[in-house]
C-alpha cells in the first residue's frame, strides 16, 4: 500500500529517503509507513447545540445557554455506557463545553447509537489488535471536521479523476490534493 502511495506523490519517497535515520530502527514496524495523525476537533455546529439545548436544558437556562460565548466551544463525550440517573434533579449549571452525552440522552434525541457503537468498537480493535496499544482512557466525541474535497485540476495533474482520489486511504499524506472548507462542515465521531 505504502509503495502504491509513493508512486501516487512521488516527493514522499524523497522524505523517507532523507529522514529514515532520524527514527529509531525497530525491526518489527517497516518504514516507510503510515502515521497517526492528531488535528484539533472542531466544535459542533449551532445548529446541533441549540437542540442539544432545546431538548437537553432546563428551560429556565435555555436562552442564557444559547447566548453563552462558552457553549460555542461544544463537543459532545460519548458515554454509551452510562445513562443519566433518573429522576435526578435538572443541573443548576448548563454547560456544552465538554458535554457528556450520556445513551439515554442520544437514543431520546434519535442519534444512531448503534453506528457510533459500531465505529467505537472497530478504533478499539485496530488499537488492540493491529497497534497493540492499551487504549484505557481513550474518549470519543462528537465533534465537526471541515468538509474535505480534492480538487479537480490537481487530480488531472498526478493522472488521476477525482474518484480515484477519493479511493486513496484515508490520511495518504496527500493535503496538497485536498481543499478544505470550514463554512461547510461535517459532524464525525
Amino acid at each position: 500500500m505504502h509503495r502504491q502511495l509513493l508512486e501516487v506523490v512521488p516527493h514522499l519517497e524523497a522524505w523517507w529517503d532523507a529522514n529514515t535515520a532520524l527514527l529509531p530502527p525497530n525491526s518489527d514496524f517497516p518504514l516507510p509507513s503510515q502515521a497517526l495523525i492528531t488535528e484539533r476537533i472542531l466544535p459542533l455546529p449551532k445548529i446541533i447545540r441549540h437542540v442539544l439545548i432545546d431538548k437537553l436544558c432546563p428551560e429556565a437556562l435555555r436562552e442564557s445557554a444559547k447566548a453563552s460565548p462558552l457553549n460555542n466551544n461544544c463537543l459532545a463525550r460519548m458515554y454509551l455506557g452510562r445513562r443519566r440517573t433518573p429522576n435526578a434533579p435538572p443541573t443548576p449549571n448548563f454547560s456544552l463545553r465538554n458535554f457528556n452525552f450520556c445513551l439515554d440522552q442520544m437514543l431520546e434525541l434519535g442519534f444512531p447509537v448503534q453506528d457510533y457503537a459500531r465505529e467505537m468498537a472497530a478504533c478499539l480493535a485496530t488499537l488492540h489488535w493491529y497497534a497493540r496499544m492499551d487504549s484505557f482512557d481513550i474518549q470519543f466525541a462528537l465533534g465537526s471536521d471541515a468538509e474535505l474535497s480534492y480538487t479537480t485540476h490537481v487530480a488531472q495533474s498526478l493522472g488521476m479523476d477525482v474518484e480515484q482520489l477519493e479511493k486513496l486511504p484515508k490520511h495518504s499524506n496527500i493535503e496538497v490534493l485536498q481543499r478544505l472548507n470550514f463554512q461547510r462542515r461535517v459532524v464525525r465521531l
